[in-house]
């Protein structure tokens, strides 16, 4: 079999790929100044146009692009700030998170860490929560699923079964929320959210999104078993965390989750 050497991009070609995304996404005006005066060293002219106004092409383009991609993304988000508080939380968001992929799908992906880190207006937690739920939406629909776990070679052998760690498919978000955001959602309403402690998980359904109520009792053992805890040790725990009350809510719950569980394909195991 014949193997092919990997050979690697001309340096000057990776010079100017990274001139030009640099020149495209920088808000800053010293950096302008400089891609303007650099434009002709990277850019050929045109019978109508010289290299200063042809990048100015790419950066006229490139900017409305991305927001419109962000406000198709983030109606509700959108909703919640008013258009133009919206468009220049973003345009902060890209100006320190540039993106990173080539393509729109993944200019989110910083977001959330962006609200956390940067975004200081007094309704950070709710914008935040608000963002988490439309970036899981986002995330299930495009996610990849791995070969889903199936529980009947363990049916001779349910002891077995307590011992395995099933993993959550990368699809899955699970959130605690402060406020009923998803009412808030259906109803097209402006004003604020109802608050009540809502747990809830997202995932991937035909090639779209779903949302799955849970408890906390159910919450927690999704969130262990997600970050690596067998199915007794992740049940454990729970129980250690909960009251009475939950407790019993769990007692009465837990059986429907992994029933659904199974059938909606959320876990795989690990090869």
């Amino acid at each position: 079999m014949r193997s092919f050497k990997t050979l690697s991009p001309p340096q000057s070609l990776v010079k100017t790929q990274q001139w030009l995304a640099t020149a495209i996404r920088t808000l800053d005006d010293t950096q302008r100044q400089i891609a303007d005066t650099e434009a002709s060293k990277y850019l050929t002219q045109s019978d109508f146009l010289n290299s200063k106004e042809r990048l100015n092409i790419y950066i006229s383009d490139y900017w409305p692009r991305c927001l419109d991609s962000l406000e198709d993304d983030f109606p509700y988000l959108k909703r919640w700030l008013g258009d133009q508080k919206f468009r220049t939380m973003m345009t902060s968001y890209m100006d320190i998170y540039p993106s990173r992929s080539f393509t729109l799908t993944h200019l989110p992906q910083d977001l959330i860490s962006y609200l956390n880190t940067h975004y200081t207006n007094p309704d950070k937690d709710m914008v935040t929560e608000l963002a988490s739920i439309e970036w899981a939406q986002l995330l299930a629909s495009f996610s990849p699923k791995k070969k889903a776990f199936s529980p009947k070679k363990y049916h001779s052998n349910s002891s077995v079964l307590h011992q395995k760690k099933l993993h959550l498919q990368p699809h899955i978000t699970l959130l605690s929320l402060s406020h009923d955001w998803l009412t808030w959602m259906a109803k097209k309403s402006t004003k604020k959210p109802a608050a009540t402690h809502l747990y809830i998980a997202i995932f991937q359904h035909d090639d779209s999104y779903e949302t799955y109520t849970l408890n906390k009792g159910t919450y927690l053992i999704l969130n262990h078993l997600k970050t690596g805890y067998p199915l007794h040790l992740a049940i454990e725990t729970t129980l250690k965390k909960l009251n009475q009350s939950e407790s019993d809510e769990l007692e009465k719950t837990v059986k429907t989750l992994f029933e659904d569980a199974t059938r909606l394909q959320w876990f795989y195991e690990s090869q």
